[in-house]
């Protein structure tokens, strides 16, 4: 019982500090969002306080790394047949530009979170993340009609 309140209180916690970025969100990525906490929240065992100082730093990460995916031109494999050499040299090195920023964004993101909670928390954060995800594609497959 105690772990289930805490996750709703962890829930409240972010559901404060994102309720201006979660305005324009659909149904889904609130689905999303909310399953995403409570998963975390669960896996890592965040206390209250832990999690009132995890969360804001977290959520930022993910929205600068969401912005600089979104920065990336990518393009599919016919576009890149036809590309120029000089135009293929430009993408290459904008995705490798793409990688070191987003190396150095994850770098910044443990040594804050260092500062917040014990480092076998922050290294366990990306096994996490990857349970995660491998969850919901799990759950889609489930939920996926057969044709």
């Amino acid at each position: 019982m105690k772990k289930y309140l805490f996750i709703l209180l962890a829930f409240g916690i972010i559901n404060v500090s994102h309720a201006q970025h979660s305005s324009g969100k659909d149904k889904y990525d609130e689905q999303y969002e909310a399953s995403k906490i409570a998963f975390i929240t669960s896996k890592l065992q965040l206390t209250p306080k832990e999690a009132q100082s995890f969360w804001p730093v977290y959520n930022q990460y993910e929205s600068e790394k969401d912005a600089l995916w979104n920065s990336v031109k990518r393009m599919g494999s016919e576009e890149m047949a036809v590309m120029s050499e000089r135009s293929s040299t430009e993408y290459l090195d904008n995705m490798l530009n793409y990688d070191r920023k987003k190396l150095k964004m994850k770098e910044a993101l443990v040594s804050e979170m260092k500062n917040i909670l014990p480092a076998r928390k922050v290294a366990m954060l990306f096994v996490v993340e990857r349970e995660f995800r491998k969850e919901l594609l799990t759950q889609m497959k489930i939920r996926k009609p057969e044709k």
